[in-house]
């Protein structure tokens, strides 16, 4: 664990993996990096949670997250989802739940699969477990080919990753994908890991849950995105009994709870109808994808709030990022979340403006 502590700090310190910088050190620059919204917290929220504070509701929550937070959690996923009978976790942000699933359920040496591209700490998480890693495809058209996921699993296969809507991709998975992978998982006993912190951003087609379908599933996900909480680090999973139970256990000698006075905002956010607001993005896609398409090759998203171009020629993403960062703008490397050199990650999560300037400076590079 030591060692690989060294090893991601010196990531972190060659600039090989996201972390937030500075605002001072940013100045004249278009950020299209982070994966965060662009409006603001509920206010409903702020002043709940701003209560609780002077409420003095400061201590430790329950374990499991106080009761009107899960209450929250599973009457939202049951009115908007249809997902139901389940049992639920706050947790520490969705991280913090994709931490405690990877604990709970993946052993040194047992066999997790996981897409590529992805999400930058599926990854660092299986390594951290001593995981052994598979890769399922999802190149080129950022969809699962059923056939060749199947014959990835073995007898050492534990689980499977899923992300849909994807990061850093955009992509949705259909719900007959969905149906396939959960037979697959059925037969060979594979649990689904599914991270769904994405959900309500999804413009083309409605959200399915693998968990609608296949009991064996965790489903991860959190108030970050949908409701701008992305530093609240609320999270939360929602599965069955026998995957949540132990989960708290490890909770417990991990993160103790999420932040106590920040559930009761959290309660109050689940309230409010981000409709409007999530629907500013699928204008935001459109903006994106149409303004560069012509000069990028590029899938058009159907989800999330990123888009996931290849690199000119000439470039490789590193000396891509680098380019663009000299002329302003700032994207991620492909290579944050895939083996691959061929992409670079844009996210739309911003005002109009500084998008249309982000689309401008991305088309002068070209």
């Amino acid at each position: 664990m030591y060692k690989y502590a060294n090893r991601i700090m010196k990531l972190l310190a060659a600039g090989s993996m996201p972390f937030p910088t500075p605002v001072s050190e940013m100045e004249n620059l278009v950020d299209l990096s982070f994966g965060q919204v662009h409006y603001p917290v509920p206010q409903e929220a702020k002043t709940a949670a701003a209560q609780a504070i002077f409420n003095d509701f400061n201590s430790y929550s329950d374990v499991k997250g106080i009761e009107a937070l899960n209450h929250s959690v599973t009457k939202y996923l049951y009115e908007k989802f249809g997902i139901k009978g389940q049992t639920s976790l706050i947790t520490s942000g969705a991280t913090g739940g994709l931490l405690l699933c990877f604990l709970l359920l993946i052993d040194r040496n047992e066999e997790i699969l996981l897409p590529e591209p992805y999400f930058v700490g599926y990854h660092h998480l299986a390594n951290i477990c001593e995981a052994k890693i598979t890769y399922y495809n999802l190149y080129p058209d950022f969809q699962i080919n059923i056939q060749a996921l199947e014959q990835k699993i073995t007898h050492k296969t534990k689980a499977i990753i899923l992300n849909s809507p994807g990061n850093p991709t955009g992509s949705v998975f259909s719900e007959e994908e969905l149906k396939q992978v959960c037979e697959i998982c059925k037969k060979n006993d594979v649990i689904i890991i599914s991270d769904e912190i994405y959900s309500d951003f999804v413009y083309d087609m409605p959200h399915i849950s693998p968990l609608t379908y296949y009991p064996n599933t965790i489903l991860v996900s959190g108030l970050s995105k949908t409701w701008a909480m992305a530093g609240w680090r609320l999270g939360y999973v929602m599965g069955p009994k026998a995957y949540i139970e132990p989960m708290k256990a490890l909770q417990m000698v991990t993160h103790v709870c999420a932040p106590s006075p920040l559930q009761y905002g959290g309660v109050q956010a689940i309230q409010c109808d981000m409709s409007q607001e999530i629907s500013q993005y699928k204008y935001k896609r459109d903006m994106i994808y149409n303004g560069i398409k012509d000069k990028y090759d590029c899938k058009k998203p159907q989800g999330a709030f990123y888009i996931f171009p290849k690199v000119p020629k000439g470039y490789n993403d590193i000396q891509f990022v680098e380019h663009a960062r000299k002329n302003g703008l700032i994207i991620f490397p492909g290579r944050l979340f895939s083996r691959k050199a061929s992409h670079f990650r844009v996210s739309f999560g911003v005002e109009d403006t500084q998008l249309k300037e982000g689309i401008r400076i991305l088309n002068s590079l070209h």
